[in-house]
């Protein structure tokens, strides 16, 4: 029989799930249309998107948001159980603000 695996969003508490989103987004709530009516900082609709991050500089190993596009860069990860832990440090921060590089 195979091994099946829970995905990690069906073990984190609902709130674990609005932090991520805050992070991602700069909203802790999903719009009542559903994600397809995300809108970017000038009031455009832009989904949200995922893209691979090249893991360099001294931060480089955690998640990196741009919440004006509704994007989250992730570092190619080996382990799932390390993508969930950058993910969880990241979201349990209390940091806010923005840099420009």
């Amino acid at each position: 029989t195979p091994h099946h695996t829970t995905p990690p969003h069906h073990t984190t508490p609902p709130t674990t799930h609005g932090r991520l989103l805050q992070f991602s987004t700069g909203s802790s709530r999903v719009p009542a249309q559903g994600f397809k009516a995300l809108q970017r900082n000038d009031g455009k609709y832009q989904r949200f998107t995922l893209d691979a991050a090249d893991g360099g500089g001294q931060f480089g190993w955690l998640p990196l948001a741009h919440t004006c596009f509704n994007r989250l860069d992730l570092p190619l990860y080996e382990q799932k159980e390390d993508l969930k832990d950058a993910l969880m440090l990241v979201i349990n921060m209390e940091l806010t603000g923005f840099s420009i590089d």
